[in-house]
């Protein structure tokens, strides 16, 4: 073989954009961590991050003149711009979240959030340190290839590309994959070189010490934990063997990486629960995401698929009549817009999660539905709808979501972000602006139809027979 044989075998190899999915998971973990950051502080967001806050605004600008940096808060002291550059934020953030000109929002949100940061960065835990620096690296990657508005747009614009640019692209997403592997490899060696000399880790002591401590104790549950010596001794020794082989395991095989990524998981939620870091282990966490492969989560994805078969078929066979209808009123009926390309996708994959069978889907544009069940058809044009089976009372928009996601599991980790986010007022103007945005094509069919915009051309095909 030839050196220039090899040359165009590394360059096509190097050019197949790889860990779509992941990166894809990364953006929406991550989007959510960030609108988790700000809807928690939202009440109190003028005492923490205003102009009068607890950091005053002098003393702010002072801290910046030192360092260097930057904020867009320092760009005026008044509260009305205040009010506007914080909701801007949050705006901006869920925009990426969604997938929504995913490159220009991903540069967006990351200045926002290093805005917020230089603001009062006494709040944080430490995460918001690594996802500064994996935001850099975001920029270069294609984090909308998924689960996003920007899938089908992406899709058009790089069949558009000459070979060159779409290699070029391909290049800048796999270096950033690999970045987000090589600082989170450093993250870990530094941390378990550290405890090496640590004579506290050294004696296997150190969990003890930690879990002690008022602030990062998860009380009746914690002590479990630290009066158990052998337990404690064990989880401090493996904390460390974990952290400095993290990237030995990590580049060694597969099946290596794959147990470093899964022992990552299960580190962070550790902390998570024990602790209470909730935001820097979901960070973590969203970057450990992103290193997964996209065959391995269609691999993930498919035992999910058989799971939820199996289950449907476990409960279609044991589940008997009363109990079907002891769950009956909890059922929901979800009334959506069957002119509505996305409306009509997000409805299929929701009937994918639906292992229980809690949601009844109803297009509300089918004849005589609106009469039936007493529906108002202009609100279901603006905001989906919902109601329990058991009452008569619509739900809409962001509670409508709120009460689906209660209904499945994959999405129970969801529902408080869904409520908190309807409490502060935020969920339902971000859903509105959605909405409003949304594409219509009107449509005659006598089943409810999807869109489906993989093609050229659109065609309709039932979700299932009426």
């Amino acid at each position: 073989m030839s050196i220039g044989e090899i040359w165009q075998r590394g360059v096509d190899t190097l050019s197949q954009e790889r860990h779509l999915i992941g990166a894809s998971l990364f953006r929406i973990v991550a989007g959510l961590t960030i609108l988790y950051q700000y809807l928690i502080n939202y009440h109190h967001r003028h005492y923490l991050y205003g102009p009068n806050g607890v950091w005053p605004y002098d003393k702010f600008i002072e801290k910046l003149n030192e360092t260097g940096s930057f904020s867009l808060y320092a760009i005026s002291s008044h509260p009305f711009f205040f009010e506007a550059l914080f909701h801007l934020g949050i705006l901006v953030t869920a925009l990426w979240v969604l997938g929504w000109h995913t490159r220009l929002m991903t540069l967006l949100t990351y200045v926002f959030l290093w805005s917020l940061h230089e603001r009062n960065p006494t709040l944080w835990d430490g995460g918001d340190n690594v996802l500064q620096i994996v935001m850099v690296y975001a920029l270069f990657a294609n984090l909308g290839a998924y689960f996003s508005f920007d899938a089908e747009r992406g899709r058009r614009f790089w069949g558009r590309l000459s070979d060159t640019w779409r290699q070029v692209l391909a290049m800048c997403h796999n270096a950033a994959i690999l970045a987000f592997a090589l600082q989170i490899c450093i993250v870990y060696a530094t941390a378990g070189l550290y405890k090496v000399q640590g004579e506290m880790w050294q004696s296997g002591t150190a969990l003890y010490y930690i879990m002690r401590v008022d602030e990062f104790t998860w009380p009746g549950y914690s002590e479990r934990v630290y009066l158990n010596v052998p337990l404690v001794v064990a989880l401090s020794y493996m904390t460390v063997a974990f952290q400095v082989g993290f990237p030995f395991l990590f580049f060694l095989h597969r099946w290596t990486r794959r147990l470093a990524i899964l022992a990552g998981f299960s580190f962070h939620l550790g902390i998570a629960l024990f602790m209470g870091l909730i935001t820097f282990s979901a960070i973590m966490i969203s970057v450990e995401l992103a290193l997964i492969s996209d065959e391995e989560y269609r691999a993930i994805g498919g035992w999910f698929n058989r799971l939820g078969r199996t289950l449907r078929n476990w409960l279609d066979k044991y589940l008997s009549t009363p109990g079907r209808r002891l769950l009956e009123p909890l059922q929901v009926q979800l009334f959506y817009d069957n002119w509505c390309p996305l409306c009509c996708r997000t409805i299929a994959l929701l009937q994918k999660m639906d292992w229980l069978r809690m949601l009844e889907p109803i297009p509300f544009r089918q004849p005589e539905i609106s009469l039936h069940y007493g529906l108002d058809v202009t609100k279901a044009e603006a905001r989906i709808q919902a109601r329990l089976v058991s009452r008569k009372e619509f739900v809409e928009g962001i509670e409508a979501f709120s009460l689906v996601a209660a209904r499945l599991p994959i999405l129970w980790p969801v529902w408080p972000l869904l409520r908190l986010a309807k409490s502060v007022g935020v969920g339902q103007q971000v859903y509105d602006w959605v909405a409003a945005r949304r594409r219509l094509m009107p449509v005659e069919c006598t089943t409810h139809c999807v869109v489906d915009l993989s093609g050229e051309q659109n065609e309709h095909r039932p979700l299932y027979e009426s």
